[in-house]
C-alpha cells in the first residue's frame, strides 16, 4: 500500500505505524524547514494550496490521501480536493466533505445545525451594537463565526462589556455561559461507520475565559458523584449521532460542557480535523 500525507507537522503521529506495517509514504509540505520530512519514504516541497498535492497524488499513483492539517483555514480546500479525487479518480481522501466542513468551520452554522437536529447546545443570539440594551442575562460568551484556540472570544459580565466587544467587531454570537466541565471527544468515521473514542476532561469553565489549551486535561473522563459509565456512554452516543448527521469522515473532534446546574451535556462545536487531545485519547 502507498499513501500520501498532506502536512508534515503531525506526520510523526503516524510515521511509526506506516513503517511497521509496510506502508509506503509520500509527504507534501509547503515549509521546507518543517520537522518530520525525513520520516517519509519521499517528500515534496510544494506551494500552499491543494493543486500540487492533487497532481502528486495522481502522479505517484497512491492508494489514498490522508491530510494531516490541524488548523481550520485550509480545511475547505481539502474538502474540495477530496470531492475531486474521489469523484474523478476513485482515490479515497480521509477527510470530511464540503458540507460537513462548511458547518464545522462556522460557529453560527454549527449552532443552527445543532438546533435543527435537536441537539442540546447553550442558548444563543446573534447581536449587533443596536441590541446591547436588550441583553439582560449575564454572563455571556461572545464569539465570532470563525476562529479557533480561543481567538476572538470574550466573557461579558455586563452590557458595557458587550459594547466594548462590539466596538471591535460589527456583530457577535452571544451564547449563555455555563458553569461546568469542558469535555472533548474524537470521532472516527469511514464508509458510514462511526467510532466515538474516549471523552477527555478539559477543566472547569471560568469567567476569566481561560482556554482548555492552558488547563490540565485528563482521560478517561471521571466526574465526582456522577455515574462515569453512563456519562461516558451518553457523550459517545452524542458524538456518534453528530458524526452521522453531519457526514464527517476521517477524524473529527466534538467539544461539550457538562452543566453543573443539571448535569446535562451541551454541545459547543465540532471540528473536522485532528484533535488537540489525541495523545490523551491514545494513552487512555
Amino acid at each position: 500500500m502507498k499513501l500520501m500525507f498532506i502536512g508534515a507537522r503531525l506526520f510523526d503521529d503516524v510515521a511509526l505505524y506506516t513503517k511497521n506495517n509496510g506502508i509506503s509514504t509520500v509527504l507534501t509540505e509547503s515549509n521546507p524547514e518543517s520537522p518530520n520530512l525525513s520520516l517519509a519514504d519521499s517528500h515534496y516541497i510544494v506551494p500552499r494550496g491543494m493543486e500540487h498535492p492533487k497532481e502528486i497524488a495522481i502522479k505517484e499513483d497512491v492508494d489514498g490521501v490522508v491530510p494531516l492539517i490541524g488548523i481550520d483555514g485550509p480545511l475547505f480546500d481539502v474538502a474540495l480536493l477530496k470531492e475531486e479525487l474521489e469523484r474523478d479518480y476513485g482515490l479515497p481522501v480521509v477527510a470530511s466533505p464540503p458540507d460537513a466542513v462548511s458547518i464545522s468551520g462556522d460557529k453560527v452554522k454549527t449552532k443552527k445545525f445543532l438546533v435543527e437536529n435537536n441537539i442540546r447546545t447553550p442558548e444563543y443570539n446573534l447581536i449587533n451594537s443596536g441590541q446591547v440594551q436588550e441583553l439582560n442575562e449575564f454572563p455571556l460568551v461572545l464569539k465570532q463565526a470563525q476562529g479557533q484556540g480561543g481567538k476572538d472570544i470574550k466573557i461579558a459580565l455586563s452590557p458595557d462589556d458587550v459594547q466594548a466587544y462590539l466596538e471591535q467587531y460589527d456583530s457577535a454570537l452571544a451564547e449563555r455561559f455555563l458553569d461546568g466541565i469542558e469535555i472533548s471527544i474524537e470521532i472516527l468515521r469511514w464508509n458510514g461507520q462511526s467510532v466515538p473514542l474516549v471523552p477527555v476532561y478539559k477543566g472547569r469553565t471560568t469567567l476569566d475565559c481561560i482556554h482548555p489549551l492552558h488547563k490540565i486535561k485528563k482521560a478517561p473522563l471521571n466526574v465526582e458523584n456522577i455515574d462515569t459509565h453512563e456519562l461516558n456512554h451518553t457523550i459517545r452516543m452524542i458524538a456518534r449521532d453528530i458524526g452521522e448527521f453531519m457526514g464527517v469522515e476521517g477524524t473529527s473532534d466534538l467539544d461539550l460542557i457538562l452543566n453543573q446546574a443539571d448535569n446535562e451535556t451541551f454541545v459547543l462545536e465540532i471540528n473536522t480535523r485532528p484533535s488537540g487531545t489525541r495523545y490523551l485519547t491514545a494513552a487512555s
